[in-house]
């Protein structure tokens, strides 16, 4: 099997087409997001914050280990191989989503259950984004390159 970085270099044009793809993707997200907002329909952002403040803590997870892989690369060895902590970052992933954690931590951290108070909801938000933070640091980040 032939080595993916190998491959890339040996196909530039494949990744400036899979690039402008992504690129375009994002710009027609965007003007799809600003023409919602303008004419008074609920937008994309409003969905994705909506889900989220309803205990959908998966995505703020995520955004901690995304964070951690951009921002702070790895000079060391890695822990573990980088296919490995893939699967351990998504099976977290999993049973944050089926075993309802983020009603779980909103729960633990409000005084009363059934009405917990929007810094409660963020401060339980932050608990699962220092979670993904700390399982990309330990399992998934890229490497350093100079």
């Amino acid at each position: 099997m032939q080595n993916l970085e190998t491959y890339f270099e040996t196909h530039p044009k494949l990744v400036r087409i899979v690039q402008y793809i992504l690129i375009g993707l994002f710009v027609v997200l965007i003007i799809f997001d600003i023409i919602l907002a303008a004419t008074n329909n609920i937008t994309i952002s409003e969905v994705i914050k909506g889900e989220t403040e309803k205990a959908f803590f998966v995505l703020t997870y995520f955004w901690g280990a995304v964070a951690i892989n951009l921002f702070f690369t790895r000079k060391s060895k890695k822990l573990v191989h980088e296919v490995t902590g893939t699967i351990i970052l998504f099976s977290i992933a999993a049973l944050i989503y089926f075993l309802k954690i983020g009603p779980f931590l909103i729960e633990t951290v409000a005084k009363i259950p059934n009405q917990p108070t929007q810094n409660e909801i963020r401060i339980a938000h932050a608990i699962s984004m220092a979670f993904g933070l700390l399982i990309g640091y330990l399992f998934w980040r890229q490497d350093h390159v100079e």
